[in-house]
């Protein structure tokens, strides 16, 4: 397997580097300001936000790129290239997963392929926002491998090693956390020995949380000191949990409607591929069927119970992902294990090799997914909203329907004449999935938050910024102006896009050089409402000079207007 392993890594890398010089855009941007902040002061915080400090997660991922900013330079493909290297390293730690669950190397490698030619884990591990899809979902990994692999060891380095790696998981994010924590304590309570043991868990757990409670006060104490706050150091800790619960991306979570939420799930069935969300629910029926006919919990459910919960409260109660569902990155690496698991069972082959017949099907089925199906992500998170910002939808929506056709065609062909062993169904998937992220590299647009807006979009948009004559601040995205070094309006917020007399009465006080918003940056029904306001239209038009940088608007301040 050496020389297969050689070749799935650099076939890892080839779908991954197209993305490594991606524009730094919406949510990216926070981060990448933090890093910034660390390099110059030592401390995390927002100037675009009064100084504050970035609490709202730990901060790990910002120590991370002001490292990779250190070494390599203010780029984008240096802040990403620490996401790469994570990418790969996590394709080997899952390899290592699989074998601590008893199975066999080849099985190991299925799922790191799977892993690694997977689209959103390739995005969420090179992406720069918070810590969902990559350091969260690696440290669950590795929490993951300690848990099986160290069975055979004495009862105090075991619960040591989880405990420390427990807290290291809580470093990254404190939300998430809490699913893994709930499938180890169901595991302990109700599971077969070793993996059940309640002891275990509580000293685990009692480890875990006093480092990273210890950890979390002196660091927030530190950042008391350095940045002379008023705020105590228990709320500082307790910022995540405010954000998480009332503010930000909590408040948008809990008060989603039903289509945000259904519409998170779609996102996230889609991009995730439906071959293996459909082959882990699969696996996950089959866990349920044992659970219930045994009375307990069947080995290895933490992992399983991990990635159900993940997707299950994600899908239900966090609808606010938008186009990009990073929430559910941590359960993607145990969905490649619970996929592989299914597939190929107790009866796989180790004997097994590819076969050059075998190579040359696998092409010509990741060149079908590649270039007949396509990127069908892109019609539903960028082509959809557009059709109806439009009024166009139906036309979409046939799209969409016509593209997963194709992208089952296959599949039943497989069905129906192939007669399917397990080893072509894994490769039909390895190819579907190598298919989408091969059309993705290609279409030079943004993939995340801001999916399907072109990256020269996004380039002219920020030098027409950069380059406007008039000075003053602007009123524009908070990710454009991190990246134009542009001021942001005084008491402009993106939430003020709801309220279209309080920014006309920010464009009559303020001046701003210039107003820049679109489909990627705002929601259809704020497009809408501003084509609609005639006020709002004839300020901007008496002032301003328009810049059609499809999806974009950017009125840009005319230079006589400027001491108006």
């Amino acid at each position: 397997m050496k020389y297969s392993s050689a070749l799935l890594l650099a076939g890892a890398c080839l779908l991954a580097l197209p993305s490594l010089v991606a524009p730094v855009f919406l949510w990216e941007w926070i981060n990448h300001a933090a890093a910034l902040s660390i390099l110059d002061g030592g401390a995390p915080k927002i100037a675009l936000w009064q100084d504050r400090p970035l609490l709202i997660h730990p901060p790990s991922v910002a120590y991370l790129l002001a490292a990779a900013i250190r070494l390599f330079g203010d780029s984008a493909w240096a802040m990403r290239l620490p996401g790469l290297c994570l990418h790969l390293a996590h394709g080997f730690l899952i390899h290592r997963l699989v074998l601590a669950m008893g199975r066999g190397s080849s099985q190991g490698w299925w799922a790191a392929a799977l892993y690694w030619s997977n689209p959103l884990a390739i995005q969420g591990m090179l992406c720069i926002d918070f810590a969902d899809g990559s350091l969260l979902s690696i440290a669950v990994t590795a929490f993951l491998w300690l848990l099986f692999a160290g069975r055979s060891q004495s009862f105090w380095p075991r619960s040591l090693a989880l405990g420390f790696c427990l807290g290291f998981v809580l470093w990254t994010k404190l939300t998430t956390p809490l699913a893994l924590l709930g499938a180890f304590t169901l595991t302990c309570a109700r599971g077969r020995k070793p993996e059940g043991n309640p002891r275990l868990f509580l000293a685990a757990t009692a480890v875990g949380a006093a480092f990273f409670i210890g950890t979390w006060a002196l660091y927030c104490g530190w950042i008391q000191r350095s940045l002379g706050l008023q705020q105590s150091v228990m709320r500082l800790m307790l910022e995540p949990l405010y954000y998480a619960t009332g503010g930000g991306a909590g408040q948008a979570a809990w008060n989603a409607s039903l289509m945000t939420i259904l519409g998170t799930w779609l996102a996230f069935f889609l991009y995730a591929g439906p071959g293996l969300v459909g082959v882990g629910a699969l696996e996950g029926a089959q866990w349920v069927k044992q659970a219930w006919r045994d009375r307990r919990f069947p080995p290895h459910s933490t992992l399983t119970l991990f990635a159900v919960t993940v997707v299950l409260t994600y899908c239900l109660f966090f609808g606010g992902a938008r186009a990009y569902p990073k929430y559910f990155q941590p359960a993607l690496a145990p969905l490649c294990v619970m996929g592989v698991f299914f597939l190929f069972q107790k009866e796989f082959q180790e004997s097994w090799r590819p076969s050059w017949r075998w190579a040359i099907i696998f092409a010509s089925c990741a060149a079908y997914y590649g270039l007949v199906v396509g990127d069908y992500v892109y019609i539903f998170n960028y082509k959809l909203r557009e059709g109806q910002y439009l009024g166009r939808m139906i036309p979409q929506g046939l799209s969409l329907l016509l593209k997963l056709c194709l992208y089952s065609l296959p599949a039943g062909f497989l069905w129906v004449f192939g007669r399917g062993t397990r080893h072509r169904w894994a490769a039909l998937l390895l190819a579907s999935q190598v298919g989408l992220a091969a059309a993705q590299g290609w279409a030079r647009y943004d993939l995340r938050a801001a999916y399907g807006t072109p990256w020269s979009a996004i380039r002219r948009v920020e030098t027409a910024l950069r380059e406007q004559p008039a000075g003053g601040p602007a009123l524009a995205d908070f990710a454009i102006l991190q990246a134009t070094g542009v001021e942001p309006v005084r008491g402009f917020r993106p939430s003020d896009w709801d309220d279209l007399r309080k920014i006309a009465k920010l464009i009559r006080d303020e001046k701003p050089r210039a107003v820049v918003y679109g489909l990627s940056v705002n929601t259809v029904a704020q497009l809408r409402a501003i084509d609609a306001d005639q006020e709002l239209q004839e300020l901007l038009s008496s002032r301003y000079t328009l810049y059609r940088i499809e999806p974009f608007r950017a009125w840009l301040r005319r230079e006589e207007m400027a001491h108006d």
